[in-house]
């Protein structure tokens, strides 16, 4: 093979490189949205559900005191030692429901990570837990990427 033949296969394998890494970043930068949207769009929904329990709860309370008799779902449920939890489990682990960083408990989660995808921390949690560990606190999966996401109150 001759030396012109040598650089022009070199040549050939860094535009198929080239175009590879275009490709996967396009990619990345397609999930990166979509993570964006999605997250959007749970945490209006989030909104839309709590603004629809605070109504049914404002509803059922002066529907109760008009009454002054029980909540019929209550009654057929009677107490329960696991309070609002189905099973066991969910009593022992409750859902980040709030969405608050599982570090600091005061912020609002903000952060992505990938490949796994949990959302439990804060930008500033985030920056700390960057410096000191490389994977998620949750399932202690190596974190490829952080991903900050901006919702209607972050």
């Amino acid at each position: 093979m001759s030396r012109e033949e040598a650089v022009t296969q070199v040549e050939e394998e860094r535009r198929a490189r080239e175009t590879t890494e275009a490709n996967v970043n396009r990619r990345h930068e397609i999930l990166r949205q979509k993570i964006e949207i999605d997250f959007q769009r749970h945490k209006d929904d989030i909104q839309r559900l709590e603004r629809e329990l605070s109504r049914l709860k404002s509803s059922a309370d002066s529907t109760q005191s008009n009454s002054g008799s029980k909540d019929p779902v209550i009654q057929r449920q009677g107490s329960s030692a696991l309070g609002p939890y189905k099973t066991k489990e969910m009593a022992q682990k409750p859902v980040n429901l709030g969405r608050r960083c599982i570090f600091c408990k005061k912020n609002v989660v903000s952060v992505v990570f990938l490949p796994c995808t949990h959302q439990v921390l804060c930008v500033s949690c985030n920056e700390e837990h960057e410096k000191r560990a490389k994977t998620c606190p949750c399932c202690s999966t190596r974190i490829r990427e952080r991903i900050r996401v901006y919702g209607a109150s972050s």
